[in-house]
């Protein structure tokens, strides 16, 4: 079965439940339709909480290499200052 199809399939099983003439047969149809929406939605949000985490995960190396550089620089700036030849 297709997504259309599927897609199809659920609005008729949930047209029949809101008036009320759902057969035993399709509500368990619909049930398992929604066990399996509901597992695409769990599934979902553990990809974006993961998706989250390696963001955090970038922002916070990208902050260490900001201050890894700017710690460079200083140390760059002292060598120059001390070096032979130059003065203090």
């Amino acid at each position: 079965m297709t997504q259309p199809q599927r897609d199809e399939r659920l609005h008729h099983l949930l047209d029949r439940l809101l008036r009320g003439v759902l057969l035993p047969e399709e509500a368990e149809q619909l049930a398992g339709a929604v066990r399996v929406l509901q597992a695409r939605v769990n599934d979902q949000d553990g990809a974006a909480s993961v998706a989250v985490s390696a963001v955090r995960l970038m922002n916070q190396a990208g902050a260490q290499r900001d201050r890894a550089e700017a710690r460079i620089r200083e140390l760059e700036a002292q060598v120059a200052r001390l070096a032979p030849g130059t003065t203090p």
